[in-house]
């Protein structure tokens, strides 16, 4: 409490004090409009939680799901609906990952999309897909369609992470056996791209991908490439001493 800040779609930062309401964790998100916010308030020293969507413009509570409803177990936000009416989640747990919805004006939650044994996963709100990893496998699973088929499977025994679906849908990008990979969604045959290397994040547009690999001093190398993993250029090096480097992001430019 009392630090950090929040970056503004201005790319200014915002300090804590500035800031008329601030949710108690980092699970939360802001509808397009700025008008509402859906977050989880904890009840108890124990960690007993509520989701609540809060009116941003009376600066107050409107709506709670119970306590110990499906809709009040905390999840990472993934972002909107067309219309900015719902707030896509995910939630991580050790034997599946569920993709839920807030509708934060008519208060509906539902249940999208879920992933077995998924050691990461990514939802698609254009496209109503979700893109999973479990043990050597890549699965999609079409919401829409309900429909789930497994489309890349590497050698046994090779852990596949760090899933992302490329922004059109026609390629999924991931980390398998310590290198870097896409395969195209129509037909699933996997790409070597970048060997040694870890996917963190794909740009908006799908182009460019950044990259991390270890560093002969103990540190970390971030790199950008094309999305075919072309012209790979270092970013920068963390030193051994940095515990942990979390992604926020791209510029829009």
């Amino acid at each position: 409490p009392g630090e950090g800040m929040l970056l503004g779609l201005d790319g200014k930062a915002v300090g804590m004090n500035e800031m008329p309401f601030l949710p108690p964790t980092a699970h939360f998100s802001v509808s397009p409009d700025g008008e509402r916010m859906i977050y989880f308030k904890y009840l108890s020293s124990v960690g007993t939680a509520s989701a609540a969507v809060r009116d941003m413009v009376a600066n107050t509570d409107v709506f709670a799901w119970p306590i110990g409803a499906d809709a009040s177990r905390s999840c990472e936000f993934v972002g909107w609906s067309e219309d900015g009416r719902k707030a896509y989640c995910l939630a991580r747990g050790a034997s599946r990952t569920d993709v839920k919805s807030y509708d934060v004006r008519s208060f509906a939650h539902a249940l999208v999309a879920s992933a077995a044994d998924a050691r990461d996963a990514e939802y698609s709100i254009r496209h109503s897909l979700l893109v999973s990893a479990a043990g050597n496998r890549v699965s999609l699973y079409d919401a829409e369609a309900k429909a789930r088929r497994d489309l890349v499977r590497m050698p046994e025994g090779t852990a596949v992470e760090n899933v992302l679906l490329a922004p059109d849908a026609s390629r999924v990008f991931f980390t398998a056996g310590g290198s870097v990979y896409s395969a195209e969604v129509e037909n699933g045959t996997p790409t070597l791209l970048v060997p040694d290397a870890r996917l963190v994040s794909l740009s908006s547009d799908g182009k460019l991908m950044l990259f991390e690999r270890g560093d002969a001093e103990g540190g970390m190398r971030f790199s950008v490439a094309y999305a075919d993993g072309s012209r790979a250029k270092d970013l920068y090096v963390t030193t051994k001493d940095v515990v942990h480097t979390r992604y926020v992001g791209w510029f829009s430019n």
